[in-house]
């Protein structure tokens, strides 16, 4: 049997010469959604309640792996289980393989606990939210060949990716910080999916719909497999996606910054000289740019020195 970290649940067919899935959710504990969408999977499959293990279903090919990405941040409701780098920006190669040290971050245990599992995994399909309100989307480092052939089943409008590590170096990471990334530095591919709010779990059974086609198209599991849930049928895929990249954080440079009406939510174009917000001294942030507004952040995660918000830019 394949490696398997703590709060992991294995399914493997009667055939286990095929791919090798992972679902994520909770690789930021507070956010509940993918949570939310993990634990209705683990129920239907009447694996909630039993230990995490290998079980084999019929309507598996090769490996499926469900589970949560960072029990002790999920336990806490936090982004991470420990001061620094979250758990999605500790995969770095050399930390991962170091000597563990008694005082070493809860993040990093964790990744270590992942990384067996991420070097044999072909598809990752981590679910994430956002801290504002955003529309869902889909995000990953670095666009390969292999992702196109799955970016269509995702009912999405939007696709980002960092392929300049914009948003890696500003982290203050180093060399595949994240889950895709490392997923892709063994051979796979990763997609972070974007499925709303942090706190709505209501989209669970949504989400869950939206994610079996894309299963069914990477040939883990059969047809049948998706009948074994009682949750609406995927939403319809769009007719177009866009893809953007980011380009530039606009940095927070002191505390109290408020958003101007409306500026809290993702996924708005913004043009050259908007007005962002403002601090309590009247002095105002604006854009540097046209472009996409993504991933703003909630006003209590606002942290000096640190992005509010990224701009992206529309490519090819």
């Amino acid at each position: 049997m394949p490696h398997l970290p703590p709060h992991i649940w294995h399914l493997y067919g009667p055939v286990t010469d095929g791919p090798r899935v992972t679902i994520l959710g909770g690789t930021h504990g507070d956010e509940q959604g993918g949570i939310a969408v993990v634990r209705l999977l683990l129920k239907t499959l009447n694996l909630m309640q039993k230990p995490s293990g290998s079980f084999c279903h019929p309507d598996v090919r090769g490996h499926l792996f469900i589970g949560f990405g960072n029990t002790e941040a999920m336990l806490r409701d936090t982004r991470s289980a420990s001061d620094g780098r979250d758990l999605n920006r500790s995969f770095v190669p050399d930390e991962i393989v170091a000597k563990p040290a008694s005082d070493d971050r809860l993040d990093l245990v964790r990744a270590r606990e992942l990384a067996p599992l991420f070097a044999q995994t072909d598809v990752l399909l981590d679910i994430h939210s956002t801290s504002s309100p955003s529309e869902p989307f889909v995000c990953f480092s670095t666009l390969r060949p292999k992702h196109r052939h799955y970016l269509p089943l995702f009912p999405v409008r939007y696709i980002l990716h960092d392929p300049d590590l914009v948003y890696v170096r500003h982290e203050g990471a180093h060399v595949a910080p994240t889950t895709d990334s490392e997923i892709e530095r063994h051979g796979g591919i990763g997609f972070c999916y974007e499925t709303g709010l942090a706190q709505d779990t209501t989209v669970a059974p949504q989400i869950l719909a939206n994610l079996l086609p894309i299963l069914e198209a990477t040939n883990v599991v059969t047809k049948k497999f998706r009948a074994l849930f009682d949750i609406p049928t995927a939403q319809p895929r769009t007719s177009e996606q866009t893809m953007y990249a980011i380009r530039e954080p606009i940095i927070m440079k002191k505390s109290g910054f408020t958003y101007a009406p409306g500026m809290n939510h993702g996924w708005q174009k913004i043009v050259s000289d908007q007005l962002i917000g403002a601090y309590p001294d009247c002095e105002e942030i604006r854009s540097p740019r046209d472009g996409m507004y993504v991933f703003p952040r909630a006003l209590p995660r606002l942290t000096v020195d640190k992005a509010i918000v990224w701009i992206a830019e529309r490519c090819a």
